[in-house]
């Protein structure tokens, strides 16, 4: 079985964006900025062994702040500039209800099966209480 290492995306390996006295994920590619040491973190993960899988929640395609297209160069950038394994993204909202959403582990377990991962010797790397939860 593979070990990974899951991202959140926002906020872990790309900036946020201050708007509205919050922190919130980019709405353009201007402002979709990779932190400086994320292409060296996923290629020390693939160094030891693991995996690197983004696992992100991205409901502002379904709030119709961002489209999928957009949402594709955002994909990328991040394909482009780290070395990334695979990404599964959820589109959804809350009030969707969905099992992909994290916390809900829907997309760990997606992944778990279709890379064969153990998921007891891998890592979640998050900054909201939504990953730590998934």
């Amino acid at each position: 079985m593979n070990r990974a290492v899951f991202f959140d995306r926002d906020g872990v390996l790309n900036k946020l964006i201050y708007r509205d006295s919050n922190y919130y994920s980019p709405r353009d590619i201007k402002n979709f900025v990779l932190y400086k040491d994320a292409a060296k973190v996923t290629e020390a993960v693939r160094n030891k062994g693991y995996l690197s899988i983004i696992i992100s929640n991205q409901p502002d395609i379904s709030r119709g702040n961002i489209d999928k297209a957009l949402l594709n160069k955002f994909t990328q950038t991040l394909l482009d500039e780290l070395i990334i394994d695979d990404i599964f993204y959820c589109t959804h909202d809350d009030s969707d209800f969905c099992t992909c959403r994290k916390p809900a582990p829907g997309l760990l377990m997606r992944a778990s099966k279709k890379w064969n991962i153990d998921l007891l010797k891998s890592y979640m790397v998050g900054d909201t209480w939504k990953d730590l939860g998934a």
